[in-house]
């Protein structure tokens, strides 16, 4: 496969894996040119500051999705006083990347630290079904290396759907996993979503 994703960074942590754990994971490759997204544009009823609230309280912690006879970690953290909300995969591994999402203005933007040394940036793009964000650059890119194009996140109380897609030139690569929240993590300061 072209891109910096799960599989890859399990195969860095020297567990074995097999064609039925990419099964499990979800893996479904589709070739096709990729959407053509409106930067400054966000459809469906949430606003970024809404959607940020709604991140804040409640993703803080880690969470935990099958992988073949393996499990995937992320752990998300507030920090830099409660102005980003840090996502660690598979935190204290040789394969640890970074994703911080935090408030820009009216947009709410995340840039993903790749284990291919790319920085992806995307901003919400569409809140209708589940927090859509599209890339709107990327940093350190090179024009043979494939990036985070999109990431969906879908939350239902303590489960968490993660749907990305990289993309590489015109070719797309979708990954969806679901995780289950293992330990929850205060948000202290934060007004819950339902206060202003």
């Amino acid at each position: 496969m072209f891109r910096c994703d799960v599989r890859r960074l399990l195969l860095a942590s020297s567990l074995p894996l097999s064609l039925t754990a990419c099964a499990v994971a979800g893996v479904d490759p589709v070739v096709s040119a990729p959407a053509e997204i409106d930067a400054a544009s966000v459809t469906g009823a949430v606003s970024a500051t809404t959607a940020w609230r709604r991140l804040t309280t409640e993703l803080p912690g880690s969470w935990q999705a099958p992988l073949g006879t393996h499990a995937i970690t992320v752990t998300y953290r507030i920090t830099a006083r409660e102005s980003v909300l840090l996502e660690t995969w598979m935190p204290g591994t040789a394969a640890e990347t970074l994703s911080a999402y935090h408030l820009d203005g009216d947009r709410l933007v995340v840039t993903h630290y790749c284990g291919q040394h790319n920085q992806p940036r995307l901003h919400l793009a569409d809140a209708a079904d589940g927090l859509r964000f599209a890339r709107f650059d990327a940093t350190d890119l090179d024009p043979n290396e494939a990036a985070l194009g999109e990431l969906t996140l879908t939350l239902d109380q303590d489960t968490l759907v993660r749907d990305e897609v990289y993309t590489l030139g015109e070719a797309r690569e979708r990954t969806t996993l679901t995780f289950t929240r293992m330990d929850a993590s205060p948000a202290p300061g934060l007004s819950s979503p339902s206060q202003p």
